[in-house]
């Protein structure tokens, strides 16, 4: 009975023998390296199962992480039959590297990527800086930067010295000189050979080592314009100026908004004024403890019998939107003024009433002549023209008496450059105001004929855009720039 049952059994086994491989554990493994050879420690290992076997599906997600020489291993088991895997790992890019082996024989995969090397970070970027004494010039040395390794060399240098002016090349060592005194953000980026790139920056000062006392307070009144055989006369009194106990005014200077101005310490000058229009008049003083203080007030001269002059300057609030600014307008004494009446030059219907600071909408591009009259309480009356000018440009309308010729950086970080170009010596006030137009920094400066460099502090400023004004007798002038 045994030798019946012997062929049997033996061909059942051999049935068995020759039946595929089936699968439901898998041992995974493999090894993650750069392209130079070097193992990746650390490197995060994917691996997914997505097998449908009678219908059913056997769904796995397994992650594993490569150690110190960069190899992985895991195993995935599942009830029903492992037939494919997707292996993935993030190149140093940010792509995604793919594999989708098919389970052997053997049940064990071996899956090994080579991923890029990614750059270098350990260069170090370093300068320091001297001020040559008695001069607005420093020198500046890089020679503490480093590469990545001794190996590793600077290929590239640039300096950017706060201004708007940069250096490229790889002056290890240089020197700039400024125009004005200031403080300065300076910075220095390198380039290695290994790929590495780094920054600093430093901020630089070009003040008076001993700052100047801060106990005075310039201040000044005038008298209203008298006209005369050659042009209007008009005095001026700063005995209302102050300064600490003990201390003294030993230096006034005027400055009268029409290009002249008065040294020496005179309380009390007059000047005459050509022709009617509107000056800023700024006096500074200096007194004997060594403080210095100004004050710029606008004064309006007028050769009209009743005393009054309607005047107004305007500036670009969107690309064909204009806002009108009438508050320069004058009155004399007790008068005061009830009454604007607005023309835009566009064929529109006049603007009456008293709105001192209107805004319009041109429909379309060009130029028109935009009028303002007004009328006094004891009726005098004054008119007064500009022209407007809308076109694509979002900065402010300008001409040929001032214009703003560059802002930067922009985006700025914690100071602005600015150029102005004035067509002749001019009082103006330099301001920067957020969104909302809320004024959040000026300065009342001189320009002078051609072009003028202004550093605008903006480190106070919080991220965001802002505009950046002039405002002169010509009008205002703005340009948008962005705080980071």
């Amino acid at each position: 009975m045994k030798r019946a049952y012997t062929p049997l059994l033996l061909s059942f086994l051999m049935m068995f023998a020759v039946l595929p491989a089936m699968a439901n554990r898998v041992i995974v493994k493999g090894q993650v390296k750069y392209s130079n050879g070097n193992p990746a420690p650390n490197r995060r290992v994917m691996i997914m199962t997505d097998t449908l076997v009678g219908g059913t599906t056997c769904l796995q997600f397994h992650q594993r992480y490569t150690d110190s020489s960069g190899f992985y291993r895991d195993t995935i088991e599942c009830l029903n039959t492992i037939t494919r895997l997707r292996i993935t790992t993030e190149n140093c890019n940010g792509t995604m590297l793919v594999q989708e082996p098919a389970v052997p024989q053997s049940n064990v995969v071996e899956s090994n990527f080579t991923i890029c090397l990614p750059a270098p970070t350990s260069c170090t970027a370093h300068f320091i800086s001297d001020r040559v004494p008695n001069t607005l010039t420093i020198n500046f040395f890089s020679s503490g930067s480093t590469g990545t390794s001794p190996s590793d060399s600077i290929t590239r240098r640039r300096w950017s010295f706060g201004t708007g002016d940069t250096l490229g090349g790889n002056r290890i060592n240089t020197a700039y000189t400024y125009r004005h005194r200031g403080h300065y953000q300076v910075c220095l980026t390198i380039w290695t050979a290994a790929g590495c790139e780094k920054q600093i920056c430093k901020t630089v000062s070009l003040v008076d080592s001993t700052p100047p006392v801060t106990q005075c307070r310039a201040k000044f009144s005038y008298a209203t314009p008298v006209a005369v055989s050659n042009g209007f006369n008009t005095r001026f009194n700063s005995d209302s100026s102050e300064t600490a106990i003990a201390d003294t005014i030993r230096e006034r200077v005027w400055t009268f908004g029409d290009g002249s101005s008065l040294s020496g310490n005179n309380p009390g000058p007059s000047h005459v004024y050509a022709r009617d229009g509107v000056y800023t008049v700024c006096l500074t003083i200096k007194t004997n403890r060594g403080c210095q203080s100004q004050q710029c007030q606008q004064v309006v001269v007028t050769g009209n019998a009743n005393q009054c002059a309607a005047r107004f300057t305007f500036e670009k609030i969107a690309t064909k939107r204009i806002r009108f600014n009438s508050s320069l307008s004058y009155s004399a004494g007790l008068d005061s003024i009830v009454e604007r009446k607005w023309n835009f030059g566009d064929g529109s219907a006049a603007l009456s009433g008293n709105i001192m600071q209107p805004v319009k909408e041109y429909m379309v591009n060009g130029s028109y002549n935009a009028c303002l009259s007004i009328k006094t309480k004891s009726g005098c009356i004054s008119t007064t023209c500009n022209l407007v000018r809308i076109g694509d440009s979002t900065t402010s309308p300008t001409n040929e008496q001032l214009q703003i010729v560059s802002v930067g950086p922009n985006p700025a970080v914690s100071q602005l450059s600015t150029v102005v170009w004035s067509m002749s010596p001019i009082n103006a006030e330099f301001s920067v105001h957020d969104i909302y137009g809320v004024k959040k920094w000026s300065i009342i400066k001189p320009l002078q004929k051609g072009n003028n460099t202004t550093i605008v502090p903006t480190s106070a400023l919080l991220s965001g855009p802002y505009f950046f004004r002039v405002t002169t007798m010509y009008g205002v002038r703005s340009k948008s720039f962005y705080k980071l």
